[in-house]
């Protein structure tokens, strides 16, 4: 996971190379701006081989 983040914003890009599922801490992402993941209080969940960007 690679987050950069200025002051409060920031934009997350996640990446799963596993054939699997995987739940990835949140942070503070609030919503998913692309890609193949869902956000719930578990974490960033993402289908093998799925991406995401996310933002705060």
């Amino acid at each position: 996971m690679l987050r950069p983040a200025a002051d409060s914003d920031a934009i997350t890009t996640a990446l799963n190379l596993d054939d699997g599922e995987v739940v990835l801490p949140a942070a503070d992402a609030a919503q998913v701006e692309a890609g193949s993941a869902s956000l719930d209080g578990a974490g960033i969940r993402l289908d093998g081989h799925g991406w995401a960007v996310l933002t705060s």
